[in-house]
């Protein structure tokens, strides 16, 4: 049975949540019509800049067998 869970957005590990939310969005994207990924190099810094007022709340995963798989954040 597959282990589905939902959680809350890592602030402590920043970087590593946005490149589950770059893979994630380029995923779901790149059949899209002009269409540019994200890459490392353009998370990184956008995490390092949100890291002073990212909060739990402010984004959520959901998990199947402990590998992110869909993500929702919302910021004020």
């Amino acid at each position: 049975a597959n282990a589905i869970v939902s959680r809350s957005l890592k602030v402590k590990d920043l970087r590593s949540e946005f490149e589950h939310m770059g893979r994630i969005f380029n995923d779901g994207w790149h059949q899209n019509w002009g269409f540019l990924p994200f890459t490392q190099p353009e998370l990184h810094p956008l995490a390092d800049e949100l890291k002073l007022v990212m909060r739990p709340d402010y984004g959520l995963f959901v998990e199947v067998n402990d590998e992110p798989v869909a993500v929702m954040m919302a910021l004020p």
